[in-house]
């Protein structure tokens, strides 16, 4: 089996930053089950990263669903990569975010 190497780019690790600095103000322990949904996510895109569908709204970008979060990534199937733009609140303007 081929496994892809996965990287956080710089924008999704400060998105990722603040989703967790905005879920620790409220119940403890949020921020790191939120944190613990991502990883398990993150971990089976190595495996598999064709197991969330492409975005239907700009299909350049695939969209893995965490909790209330999209994280949205590409993958580069001749260099076994996937790299990871970024990871928003369901509710936002995700087209402004993904330009």
């Amino acid at each position: 089996m081929t496994v892809y190497e996965l990287k956080l780019l710089k924008r999704a690790a400060a998105d990722i930053e603040n989703i967790c600095r905005y879920l620790s103000q409220f119940y403890p322990g949020t921020a790191g089950r939120f944190l613990d949904a991502l990883e398990q996510s993150l971990d089976g895109l190595t495996q598999n990263p064709y197991m969330y569908a492409a975005y239907e709204r700009n299909k350049t970008y695939h969209r893995a669903i965490v909790q209330d979060y999209l994280v949205f990534y590409k993958i580069f199937k001749s260099s076994k990569a996937i790299r990871v733009y970024r990871v928003l609140h369901g509710k936002r303007n995700i087209e402004y975010f993904l330009k």
